[in-house]
């Protein structure tokens, strides 16, 4: 019997050991995930604000927090639009043809008709019945009369729910003091714009 127990004693040592040396070892690890854990909150948030131009431009309601997909809507099928800017402006088309984003509100003057070409570009003609035209600088005034090259936009889908306008001048961009310009080469935030169906029944 004392043989037997000599071994046990000798041996349990070790064990407990190696025991608490793998207790040690995990807890230096969740100690380490624990501190990795905190930062990326951090990290998070400084992406969070980068990424405010392009999710504000779409609005708190249609970005909701958490990461959540936006549910695209289908631009093209709208007959008449509205377009929201990213500094909150309504695009407006005056009775002389110039357009600048500042209007709070919709009203008739806000209102464009989506026009389908048949080189899948779309064309925007105002309450006025002349379509939005784009000049040699990039300046836009709805006077036209016929849809031409210079009245031709791609219309662009974004994937936070915005959609953008190339002219054959560049991209239409909405001002700091509610002007609109078509010469922009890239997207950003002042080249998205809310789409707001008010198609006539």
């Amino acid at each position: 019997g004392g043989d037997v127990a000599a071994p046990a004693a000798a041996f349990e040592p070790p064990t407990r050991g190696g025991a608490e040396k793998k207790k040690v070892k995990t807890v230096k690890v969740e100690k380490g995930r624990a501190q990795g854990g905190n930062r990326r909150p951090t990290q998070s948030k400084m992406g969070d604000i980068a990424s405010l131009p392009s999710s504000s431009s779409l609005g708190a309601a249609q970005n909701p927090p958490g990461g959540k997909k936006v549910a695209l809507v289908d631009v093209r099928s709208f007959k008449s639009l509205a377009l929201k800017s990213h500094h909150n402006r309504h695009v407006k088309a005056d009775i002389n043809g110039e357009i600048k984003a500042s209007s709070m509100n919709v009203g008739e003057q806000e209102k464009f008709d989506l026009v389908h070409n048949e080189d899948a570009s779309i064309s925007l003609r105002s309450c006025h019945g002349k379509y939005v035209s784009v000049d040699k600088m990039g300046d836009l005034c709805a006077s036209a009369t016929s849809i031409g090259d210079a009245e031709k936009f791609q219309l662009v889908c974004n994937d936070d729910g915005t959609i953008s306008f190339k002219s054959i001048r560049g991209f239409v961009s909405a001002q700091n003091k509610c002007g609109l310009i078509a010469n922009r080469a890239m997207i950003g935030a002042w080249e998205r714009f809310q789409a707001k169906d008010r198609s006539r029944q």
